[in-house]
């Protein structure tokens, strides 16, 4: 089951629901998984800053992925996503991560593990990045965190990560957390999980300064959501998340819904 788990925060990476890129499972030494995964969100409200306003963004994603375990402490992975907003569309920021775990401890009832991860998202095509059908920011993205993962004999666990995402000019850098709550059978994986962002500085959608180019924009959130991952047979298993934009500024407000299915390939 852990081989498996990593794959679905990448599933879920793209623009219309994301949350944390990487997790605190680990595949295991010379395991490959691949995936596809597609997502619709409805939003008709859109914060402007965090004045919010009505305009539509209906969000078709889909998305490609993988997961390699390089050694039993050192793990890679991979995602290309496709986004159409409105009637625009075209391959969005790809992204490539490592994860190391740097320290790991039995307890009584429990296993509990810090984690680093370092990766880094750059545009794929020259997509579309003014008006409301922008579909991202075309920002070369650094990101960096540290991810502490407790893990109950029982299967329960609790996983918190933050990070700092240093992204290329005109696009403000960022902060964000993230925490998930799970319980990972043999039979079946579920968890819930909650996701905050805060730029540093940015300019606002339709703001003072009239901007339309969503390069400039500063984009903070509170979004929430839960997965449910179930294994079809020893190499094939499916998922189905939910998301909901909570609050935030230069952003979507709706639910998003995916679904996927993830191959163990080795």
């Amino acid at each position: 089951m852990k081989k498996t788990l990593l794959l679905l925060f990448l599933a879920s990476s793209c623009i219309a629901f994301s949350q944390a890129p990487v997790d605190g499972f680990y595949k295991g030494k010379g395991h490959l998984d691949l995936g596809l995964s597609a997502g619709y969100e409805m939003s008709s409200k859109y914060f402007a800053g965090t004045d919010k306003i009505a305009l539509g963004r209906d969000i078709i994603s889909a998305s490609i992925f993988a997961g390699y375990g390089i050694t039993d402490r050192l793990d890679v992975y991979a995602s290309v996503p496709y986004v159409q907003i409105n009637k625009v569309q075209g391959l969005q920021d790809g992204s490539l991560y490592l994860k190391f775990r740097a320290f790991e401890k039995d307890l009584e009832h429990a296993r509990i593990s810090i984690s680093l991860a370092a990766g880094g998202l750059t545009n794929l095509t020259d997509y579309e990045t003014e008006g409301g059908s922008a579909i991202g920011q075309q920002a070369k993205t650094l990101d960096l965190r540290p991810i502490l993962h407790y893990q109950c004999h029982s299967g329960l666990f609790f996983t918190a990560q933050g990070a700092y995402l240093l992204k290329s000019d005109p696009t403000p850098s960022a902060i964000n957390a993230a925490l998930k709550v799970g319980y990972a059978a043999p039979s079946y994986y579920l968890d819930v999980w909650y996701a905050h962002q805060t730029s540093d500085g940015g300019l606002n959608y339709r703001g003072d300064d009239l901007i339309n180019s969503f390069k400039q924009l500063g984009v903070d959130y509170h979004k929430a959501g839960l997965t449910f991952y179930k294994p079809f047979s020893n190499k094939l298993g499916g998922f189905a998340n939910a998301s909901y934009v909570l609050s935030g500024r230069n952003i979507s407000q709706g639910t998003g819904f995916g679904i996927g299915l993830v191959w163990k390939a080795l």
